[in-house]
């Protein structure tokens, strides 16, 4: 019974293992946009507030 069970461990395994390995794959790809996104948007903003600090410095 046990080494039956070995046996039907093992190859359901093996494929059960491409999965996964399939699905970080397109997370890991997933993962790099997120990041570079917010990174533009968080510099825009600072300039903006820069600028803005700039302008409101110089108009008084």
């Amino acid at each position: 019974m046990a080494s039956v069970a070995g046996n039907g461990v093992q190859p359901s395994t093996e494929p059960m293992e491409w999965t996964v390995v399939g699905k970080p794959l397109p997370t890991k790809k997933v993962r790099p946009q997120q990041p570079f996104q917010p990174k533009p948007k968080v510099i825009k903003r600072v300039i903006l507030v820069q600028d803005l600090e700039e302008e409101s410095s110089f108009n008084p």
